[in-house]
């Protein structure tokens, strides 16, 4: 600003600063009092300036300003990549994408090792349901044919989670069962597979207690209303929590759908009601004929929620009542019992937050 004023100072009464940036020409304006152009005169001089920058300063080559605009595109992508690394949403969206990998890598290995584990122990398939648990029983028993009931009781009745009942009927079949022998080398592969799973549900459940406080941190009003994965989905989708704050609530309840939206509108034929919002629990309780309608009162909370989170809100209170309105909204749908207003909500929300401030 200084270099502003003594340039074109009060003297110079003619004299005006040409400025692309409106908003920085503005501010230029108000603290230094002079006379700032932003048009489209001003666009052409700096363009024609760009072009002719090194016949007008002899001290600049070309070669030079070339170099000089390569380190300032680097050093802008820099910044940029720094700024982006700090919204912790980008976080959240590598740990639920994570989470939907170790998810399809457990699904697929643990159905491939109860048909291969089913050859030697068929019945332990209907007794055992999770792939995780089914796999920490495979390393327990292991080879059905070998397993001795003193030794291996007390371990047993450990993955069963202390049921007697279940561990004695897994020990009466063990002996009964009309599976097939197997090698050393076919048993050694089955629990190394085995391991993997159990590893791989460890760091499920610990990928999942950190996606669930980072959720808490970065987003705590969506997480309280449509729970973390819905809500990290949608922040996804979008390109991260801010660009989900700017778009409007017509836009966010159709996020996840935009093929099904736009063959819609090619085939001039009914247009999809929701998205990715179709998994939350309020649009799946709904009736068919109340699915678009709640889903819009969802998509509208779902746009005030991100702009709380986005703009500063983070103690959740305002997600909390909104998915209460959702229920309130649902019930008045099915049975017609009028909902509380906004504003009592409003107010409501306002008076816990100040008393969860207060020391």
């Amino acid at each position: 600003m200084n270099f502003v004023k003594d340039v074109i100072g009060p003297a110079r009464t003619k004299a005006a600063l040409a400025v692309a940036d409106s908003a920085l020409g503005k501010d230029i304006a108000v603290k230094t009092d002079v006379e700032v152009v932003n048009d489209k005169g001003t666009f052409d001089l700096i363009r024609t300036l760009r072009l002719f920058f090194t016949k007008l300063v002899d001290s600049v080559s070309e070669e030079s300003l070339k170099q000089f605009q390569l380190g300032l595109a680097h050093s802008f992508s820099r910044a940029k990549i720094s700024d982006d690394s700090l919204y912790r949403d980008k976080h959240c969206s590598q740990a639920v994408t994570a989470l939907d990998t170790n998810d399809r890598l457990l699904n697929k290995l643990g159905m491939r090792l109860k048909e291969w584990y089913g050859w030697h122990f068929p019945e332990l398939t209907k007794l055992v349901e999770g792939n995780a648990e089914y796999a920490k029983f495979v390393l327990q028993i292991r080879d059905r044919l070998k397993y001795d009931v003193k030794e291996q009781h007390d371990a047993l009745l450990a993955v069963c989670s202390g049921d007697e009942h279940l561990c004695l009927r897994i020990e009466k079949l063990v002996k009964m069962s009309a599976g097939c022998e197997i090698s050393e080398q076919d048993a050694e592969n089955m629990f190394l597979i085995a391991k993997q799973i159990v590893g791989w549900a460890a760091t499920r459940s610990n990928l999942s207690g950190y996606f669930s406080s980072i959720m808490s941190s970065v987003a705590p009003n969506l997480k309280a209303l449509v729970g973390d994965s819905i809500a990290c989905k949608l922040m996804s989708h979008s390109g991260g929590l801010l660009n989900l704050a700017k778009l409007p609530a017509s836009t966010v309840q159709l996020l996840g759908a935009e093929k099904a939206l736009f063959r819609a509108l090619k085939a001039r034929g009914p247009t999809p009601k929701y998205g990715l919002i179709y998994h939350a629990s309020a649009v799946s309780k709904a009736s068919a004929r109340n699915k678009g309608r709640i889903s819009r009162f969802l998509a509208n909370k779902l746009s005030l929620a991100s702009r709380l989170d986005a703009f500063g809100e983070h103690t959740g209170v305002y997600g909390t009542l909104f998915c209460e309105q959702v229920n309130e909204r649902l019930q008045y749908l099915d049975a017609g019992i009028v909902p509380t207003k906004n504003l009592i909500v409003s107010d409501r929300a306002r008076n816990l937050k100040h008393a969860q401030q207060q020391p």
